[in-house]
């Protein structure tokens, strides 16, 4: 075996040699020459994180269509090291740390806003919106919500005939359902019969139950005003998983309420005390057909959520996503 050896002495008269510290992150480019580098892909990272606010390496593997985990992690370091991208992460309890949590970084957000034609926001604004986010306490409930829709597009890379065909966050689906209701998400899952419309409910276990049960209320009232005033997909956007929505047209129709609860305990708790509830199964005159299906975090955790995990109150057993019909 070799030794390694020992460092071989400075000469007497040779000055300390001092290195200057290495940046972490070079300058940023000039927003010009930075946009000509941009792909297609790359303009798609940044919708979504402009409409989600946050994703991690592995749901924008899967959202962005990159063909490998490798090439992503390399395509948004480039990303981060020209501040289109922001990111952050945290340690585990074991000590070793989660991936990166990517956002729009302050070069990212520049172009969003050339392309808007708004002013971008200041760079000091975008540092205190990242610091808020990686510490806000509800940051596992986006990140969960955004991984469901993140573990359906990856789904459809091995299911041709399968889309994400659109998918609004909280703030543009509340706007979706008139604020009558405020779903975590708001999807659109099109298969060769046709698509399924649904409005999900991402449960952490930290509300009661009473408060989960009461959200049904604002459904009531969504199907009573005509359903979700669904954005269609841009017919040019060449992005095929979870397309940007077109905020002047709509179609409103029947749509799902997907509970995914915390536990297989709180599926059931909830399942008791609204199966009863007779305008889940009837709808009343004028409203446009929904129907609740629920599912839980051990399902979840071993199939994707378009696979068969969905239990609608009406059913014995449990569903593909794609097998969730209702008619008008």
């Amino acid at each position: 075996m070799q030794h390694p050896q020992p460092d071989e002495p400075a000469a007497p008269c040779a000055p300390p040699r001092h290195r200057a510290p290495r940046p972490a992150r070079p300058a940023p480019l000039d927003a010009v020459a930075l946009w000509s580098r941009l792909t297609e892909r790359d303009r798609t990272i940044l919708r979504l994180l402009d409409a989600h606010q946050v994703l991690t390496t592995e749901h924008l593997a899967a959202l962005a269509g990159f063909p490998t985990l490798d090439r992503a992690q390399r395509r948004l370091l480039a990303l981060y090291r020209t501040h289109v991208l922001d990111r952050f992460r945290h340690p585990r309890p074991d000590g070793s740390m989660t991936s990166w949590r990517y956002a729009v970084g302050p070069a990212g957000a520049a172009i969003l806003a050339a392309m808007r034609g708004t002013e971008p926001p200041r760079p000091a604004t975008l540092r205190t919106r990242l610091l808020r986010l990686a510490a806000h306490p509800a940051l596992h409930h986006l990140l969960g919500v955004n991984g469901l829709f993140a573990d359906l597009a990856n789904y459809t890379a091995t299911h041709p005939g399968e889309t994400l065909a659109g998918w609004l966050g909280e703030r543009q689906a509340a706007r979706a359902c008139g604020n009558l209701a405020r779903p975590d998400g708001l999807g659109v899952w099109q298969h060769a019969q046709g698509r399924v419309v649904f409005l999900l409910e991402y449960d952490t276990g930290t509300e009661n139950l009473g408060q989960v049960q009461a959200k049904l209320d604002g459904y009531r009232d969504l199907a009573h005003s005509g359903g979700p005033q669904l954005p269609l997909p841009h017919t040019e956007d060449p992005a095929g998983q979870a397309a940007p929505l077109h905020p002047n047209r709509s179609m409103p129709g029947p749509f799902w309420v997907l509970f995914r609860l915390h536990s297989a305990a709180r599926e059931t708790h909830l399942r008791q005390r609204i199966h009863t509830d007779p305008t889940l199964i009837q709808p009343t005159h004028g409203s446009v057909r929904w129907a609740v299906a629920t599912t839980h975090a051990d399902l979840t955790e071993v199939h994707s959520p378009a696979g068969p995990i969905w239990l609608p109150l009406n059913a014995s057993g449990r569903q593909l996503l794609h097998a969730l019909h209702l008619h008008q």
